[in-house]
């Protein structure tokens, strides 16, 4: 069996990818697929080798740049355009207006400053707090959770004032139980889940590393939550239908206030597939890269 060259795009933070990444090397060795990091915008890297994005985590902070890279990368899983759509937030508006169900999420930009009381007391309304984040942004970076108005709206107008776009959605709280649980979609079919513990505290400070700290645990998925799952990739094969099925997706559910699960964000640009929750999935993982490999012109 002759070898396939894969490159995985990380970060100069992680330049030898996250233990995630790096989990997978014996079962993708296995597979016949040789694997080569490099940091997405060293400029001395070149990108004649199928791409994977991986652990690009610091993108957020210059997403044009991101983007810009992304596009001249020859072959690219998950592919420009897509990443585009999903390193803004706002996507969460396309999927409750398609009638996915989602967190409640009002985008308020440097436009809507007139809203933003009435926006954060429309999502403090039955819930004990409020989360705010930026639209753009990853690794739970420059979110939080505040429990009162007056640090919700303060927190608004700063990123308002840094020429950011902003959601503010009503902190579920049967997450501080439940937590997160995140899909893992894999060349169009579930491969995992996990479960993430709670990681915003009421009125703690942001993180300000390359991401949060995050407690994952290996979990199964209710029918409801594989159901939201694969309603939510039947949808992105119908937006995307050049890409589809999409190499790799995560779908982080949480409970809503019924307790049936709603979407909090998908994951298209460089999430974690914490195969490290689930070993058994990295050969899941291998098999889906090695064909996406094989299907290329050689």
């Amino acid at each position: 069996m002759s070898t396939l060259e894969v490159v995985w795009a990380t970060c100069a933070e992680v330049p030898d990818g996250d233990p995630d990444d790096r989990l997978a090397l014996d079962a993708l060795a296995e597979a016949g697929v040789d694997v080569r990091f490099q940091v997405w915008d060293d400029p001395a890297a070149g990108w004649s080798a199928p791409t994977v994005v991986r652990s690009t985590w610091d993108y957020a902070t210059r997403r044009e740049e991101f983007l810009a890279w992304a596009r001249r990368v020859p072959v690219l899983w998950n592919p420009a355009h897509v990443l585009e759509w999903n390193t803004d937030k706002t996507y969460l508006d396309e999927l409750a207006a398609a009638g996915v169900p989602v967190v409640p999420s009002a985008t308020l930009g440097p436009q809507q400053r007139a809203r933003v009381d009435a926006e954060v007391a429309a999502a403090l309304e039955g819930a004990g707090s409020v989360v705010v984040k930026p639209t753009v942004s990853a690794g739970s970076r420059d979110t939080r959770r505040h429990s009162a108005a007056d640090g919700a709206v303060a927190h608004v107008h700063a990123l308002l004032d840094a020429g950011r776009t902003v959601l503010v959605q009503p902190y579920l709280d049967a997450v501080d139980t439940a937590g997160e649980t995140g899909l893992v979609v894999l060349d169009g079919q579930v491969s995992h889940a996990f479960r993430k513990g709670q990681i915003l505290h009421a009125d703690a400070a942001a993180t300000d590393g390359l991401y949060a700290v995050e407690d994952i645990r290996a979990s199964g998925a209710t029918p409801e939550q594989a159901a939201l799952a694969d309603r939510v990739t039947r949808w992105l094969a119908d937006r995307f239908p050049g890409a589809a099925p999409l190499l790799y997706a995560r779908v982080d559910t949480v409970p809503g206030p019924d307790g049936r699960p709603v979407l909090l964000e998908l994951e298209l640009t460089e999430p974690s597939l914490w195969l490290q929750a689930r070993p058994e999935a990295t050969a899941t993982w291998a098999q889906a890269v090695a064909r996406r490999l094989r299907t290329l012109p050689r």
